[in-house]
């Protein structure tokens, strides 16, 4: 994780050795999974099972590419309407519309399919969320590819 990752304040608790962020599990209610980074050799690791078996996760797969700095440097600076424009549509998303809506904001152009496989979700756990997001004109349509694997047309979403 790099030193200046974007870890928002509220997923966080720290001691003078680890940096523990909180990350909610969408599949056991109520449930929660830390991922802590040790502050000297900025490694991460989670306790979820997956983690525990695999040495990685989608908990740490999500949190390294929410903290990733902007892909186009060169456009950092964001205008102070387009802020208030995402603060007020984060109130109006619900927490699993809000991790979909920002997977498509960070990998988009992307398919339902894709956005499962990051998440580590079902596919039908992602294609109501993308549905609502583009009812609520959060989502738009960003064209069509052939998925690598079937060889068949799938649609590709981008943030409106």
């Amino acid at each position: 994780m790099p030193p200046d990752a974007n870890i928002p304040d509220k997923w966080v608790d720290e001691t003078d050795a680890v940096k523990i962020i909180t990350v909610p599990s969408w599949s056991i209610k109520g449930g929660i999974y830390h991922v802590v980074m040790n502050k000297a050799t900025r490694e991460i690791r989670c306790n979820c099972k997956g983690f525990l078996s695999r040495n990685d996760c989608h908990h740490v797969d999500y949190l390294i590419n929410y903290c990733r700095k902007p892909r186009h440097p060169h456009k950092i600076g964001v205008q102070q309407t387009s802020l208030e424009a995402y603060k007020e549509a984060k109130r109006k998303l619900g927490d699993h519309q809000a991790i979909v809506w920002a997977t498509i904001d960070c990998h988009g152009p992307i398919s339902n399919k894709q956005i499962a496989s990051i998440l580590g979700w079902e596919i039908n756990s992602v294609t109501p969320r993308v549905l609502e997001l583009r009812a609520l004109e959060q989502v738009k349509f960003a064209g069509i590819r052939l998925d690598p694997k079937t060889n068949r047309p799938e649609m590709l979403w981008s943030v409106a």
